[in-house]
């Protein structure tokens, strides 16, 4: 821990003594392909919109396509080790450290990623989601779309997917998808989902989808069944000691971006999981199986233990879990 600060602070010196003129250049790194949806319309746009209001102090520098580290479980360990001073992290790959992804991913709370990108910036910014932050800086925090789940059987109905090979993804998936009586299978995730799904490995996977689109799993998977079984806490992370090194006006530049980012997220993946969706069912080889809002409020009661569960083991979860709503009601 020690030494991936000391090297930080060294990474931050650097930046702000190394070049001859007031530049700094921030490597960031994302695993996602540069052709990613993310990369193209989000965090480029981004990076242009903090080189403008930095008057060109701020550069970023991408390493898209895992040039910097392929796996997307240690995009975390990139920063904290000054191999990048920003990534594209998923904190559900670490619960431990960010416990308060659990909020996010609870079943049929978060309707989609617009209304969940808004709400968590306002948690944020009244004191919660800070958990695990000790060595990072958010300057990006997004809701994904919830998790729909893909096959390539047709089911007729939820109960089809009982005893289903299902990619898990987090101990509160996990638990939703053993509720609806899937079994999880582990070593699975966004990058070899589309090949395990190919190869039998799973015969269920979960993603949204935009993300199927992204990574191909709609070339294996024709079937979707949508239930919102859960979104997810996304962050670009800064280390918090190159971002300390950094000036006072230019840590408001990036603090203030986070505005530009959400908003930014919310129009590009807000539409595009709309287009996605369509498109998908718009194919006439696929299916999606749909719920009456009846229907839809039973599998929710249903699934409410696992929300009680996660209530009762979370210090402060009953508060975070209101004001989640209460954010969410206000949109």
């Amino acid at each position: 821990m020690k030494t991936n600060t000391t090297l930080a602070a060294l990474a931050a010196l650097a930046l702000s003594l190394g070049s001859a003129s007031a530049e700094t250049v921030l490597r960031f790194a994302n695993f996602e392909p540069p052709q990613a949806v993310s990369q193209t319309s989000i965090f480029t746009p981004w990076a242009e919109h903090i080189a403008e209001a930095s008057n060109g102090r701020l550069r970023i520098e991408f390493y898209a396509g895992g040039a910097l580290g392929p796996d997307p479980r240690t995009q975390l360990d990139l920063v904290t080790n000054g191999i990048a001073e920003i990534a594209w992290v998923f904190p559900f790959f670490n619960p431990a450290q960010f416990p308060q992804t659990g909020l996010v991913e609870l079943p049929m709370e978060i309707p989609d990623a617009v209304a969940g990108t808004t709400a968590l910036n306002a948690l944020f910014a009244n004191g919660y989601l800070q958990e695990g932050l000790d060595q990072v800086v958010p300057l990006g925090i997004f809701a994904a779309p919830p998790s729909v789940y893909f096959t390539d059987t047709q089911p007729a109905n939820l109960d089809a997917l009982q005893g289903r090979l299902s990619a898990a993804s987090g101990p509160i998936r996990n638990q939703i998808m053993e509720s609806l009586g899937m079994v999880p299978v582990g070593g699975v995730g966004i990058g070899n989902m589309a090949e395990s799904l190919s190869r039998g490995t799973i015969e269920v996977g979960q993603a949204n989808f935009t993300a199927a689109q992204t990574f191909r799993v709609n070339d294996v998977a024709h079937h979707a069944v949508p239930i919102d079984a859960g979104s997810s806490l996304l962050f670009v992370l800064i280390n918090r000691a190159v971002f300390d090194g950094l000036s006072a006006e230019d840590q408001q530049v990036l603090i203030d971006g986070r505005v530009f980012f959400m908003n930014r997220w919310n129009e590009v993946i807000g539409n595009n999981e709309i287009v996605a969706e369509q498109a998908f069912r718009d194919d006439p080889t696929r299916s999606i199986l749909d719920f009456s809002d009846a229907e839809f409020e039973a599998i929710k009661q249903s699934l409410s233990p696992i929300t009680d569960a996660w209530v009762a083991a979370t210090p402060n979860g009953a508060e975070m879990l209101a004001a989640l709503r209460e954010a969410l009601a206000q949109q």
